[in-house]
């Protein structure tokens, strides 16, 4: 199967060399143990237990420090009978796994974390010498431990196809749910992980409908054996809120951001920066729902937070502030509505540039509120600069660039300028129609103006 012998092999070479020559935790064999050997064209299997001896280098001691657990391994001895290109792969269905290629005296040569398809694994593309000693190390990350295959094989690996590498990494993964569920059991945090991996990948397939079991059952293994309030938890809470928001489950979404932000509430405080992000995602949603009266001290608390902790010049401020607006501008309140999009405008401008994305949408916004109050010919230069920045950054066949030329052509046409609008229109639609297709929704409003 073409999965399976994806697993070791890739076109991604992801190879750390060491500047400097510190052999560390390399030690001989005690009492003259001869180390075993890796010979090319051969797969070793094994397994890294507790007590295995711990390996670490520069660039691990400078990652991990003191902060987590060991990394720990097994060593082998290394000869090739022709020089030339080689690949080391180490694959765990269990650990996160780590290489280390040595010269015979110990100093560091390479070593690679994510270096395969399937991101845990490890691999390593190195030039050997015949004749010359070398030394490779099988290593667990994280505390984890299981059993591996260890491979060289002559030559560069081989390149696959996106699909080709998209199928073996889904492959992969359901293998280690599977190894996950029989090493640890159904309801061990390690299992729920491997739930949650699989759920991502088939997420970033498009697979809604298939992740949501998924994270839904990882979710209730991190409730049940870590709390409501441990990190693991409250991201996936928000990982599936965004799932079920895609499948508009609106109702599902709502129940799960009301989790989130007692749970965040009750943990952080009431004045932690990450309750702002949980009011404004729940308002987001009663704001999506219609319920603008619901949302709107949501709204306000979650700009109330942000301008104490982080600043009133903070961007998430200003994305507080720009909320807000545009709710008040929903619920009439015109004049309530526009000193906040000003503000938000002037931080944006401050923080991220004349010519950021977020400028452009602040621009926008403003000039949508002047076009309501009647303020034309104040809300035209907004409008313009707005295009201008889209264009500049995304290109003039985006489709936000196509928003941004509908929204001056509406303006003109409101001021009477039909020959000037209508250029922009046309525009509008050409890029619609090549982007988006005939058929979209957005694509027959341009064509309906």
């Amino acid at each position: 199967m073409i999965e399976a012998t994806l697993r070791v092999m890739s076109s991604m070479a992801c190879l750390v060399l060491c500047a400097a020559a510190v052999p560390l935790a390399w030690q001989e064999p005690p009492g003259g143990d001869e180390l075993p050997a890796l010979r090319v064209g051969e797969t070793v299997e094994g397994a890294i237990e507790d007590g295995a001896p711990v390996v670490t280098t520069d660039y691990l001691a400078s990652r991990y420090g003191d902060r987590a657990p060991p990394v720990v391994g097994h060593t082998w001895l290394v000869e090739v009978d022709t020089s030339g290109a080689y690949h080391v792969d180490l694959n765990s269905l269990l650990f996160d796994a780590y290489l280390v290629f040595r010269g015979a005296d110990g100093t560091v040569l390479a070593e690679d974390d994510d270096g395969s398809v399937v991101s845990v694994d490890a691999r390593l593309q190195v030039d050997l010498v015949a004749g010359r000693s070398y030394l490779v190390q099988a290593c667990a990350q994280h505390g984890q431990r299981g059993a591996f295959e260890l491979s060289l094989r002559s030559g560069r690996p081989p390149e696959f196809s996106p699909e080709a590498i998209g199928a073996a990494r889904l492959d992969d993964a359901r293998r280690r749910v599977e190894a996950a569920e029989s090493h640890y059991g159904p309801q061990a945090v390690e299992t729920a992980t491997s739930l949650n991996y699989l759920g991502w990948l088939l997420l970033s397939q498009g697979d809604l409908s298939g992740a949501r079991p998924l994270y839904e059952r990882a979710l209730s293994i991190y409730e049940s054996v870590l709390g409501p309030g441990h990190p693991y938890t409250t991201s996936l809470v928000n990982r599936l809120a965004g799932l079920l928001k895609s499948q508009g489950d609106l109702s599902g979404v709502r129940s799960l951001y009301e989790r989130a932000l007692a749970i965040r509430e009750s943990v952080l405080g009431p004045e932690h920066p990450d309750m702002a992000a949980a009011l404004h995602n729940l308002a987001e949603l009663l704001k999506a729902q219609g319920d603008l009266s619901g949302a709107r001290p949501l709204y306000e608390r979650a700009l109330s937070i942000r301008e104490s902790v982080l600043g009133s010049e903070h961007p998430e401020t200003a994305l507080s502030m720009n909320s807000l607006a545009t709710l008040l501008q929903a619920q009439g309140d015109l004049s309530g509505a526009r000193p906040l999009f000003e503000r938000s405008l002037a931080i944006y401008e401050s923080v991220a540039g004349p010519q950021h994305l977020a400028t452009a949408m602040s621009l926008q916004n403003l000039a949508w509120l002047l076009q309501a109050q009647g303020d034309l010919s104040g809300a035209r230069p907004l409008y313009e600069r707005s295009l201008s920045v889209r264009e500049s950054v995304l290109g003039p066949e985006h489709p936000d660039t196509a928003t941004s030329l509908n929204n001056l052509a509406a303006l003109l046409y409101a001021q009477g300028d039909l020959s000037g609008a209508r250029p922009l229109d046309e525009r509008s639609l050409s890029i619609r129609e090549s982007v988006l297709g005939p058929e979209h929704p957005d694509t027959a409003l341009a064509l309906n103006n």
